[in-house]
């Protein structure tokens, strides 16, 4: 009987000291992927453009600014 005693004790004190280490173990994860996500979401970067895409942008800009002049001051610059 004391045996058993003895076995059980040692084993729920084995058990204990593994959940406890376990639950620390987790913490300082939860801890480092908590730090991770601050850091990682800084603002994101831009978009980097190819010539194509810049030159495109560039032709819509000037037709855009080609619509909104209006109609009298192309017919005095002709003039």
């Amino acid at each position: 009987i004391d045996f058993l005693i003895i076995a059980l004790s040692i084993f729920l004190a084995v058990r204990i000291i593994a959940s406890i280490r376990r639950k620390a173990e987790e913490a300082k994860n939860l801890l480092l992927r908590k730090k991770v996500e601050e850091a990682a979401p800084e603002e994101p970067a831009a978009p980097v453009l190819s010539s194509t895409d810049r030159l495109l942008m560039e032709i819509r800009d000037l037709l855009q600014e080609k619509e909104n002049v209006p109609e009298r001051e192309n017919d005095t610059a002709e003039s």
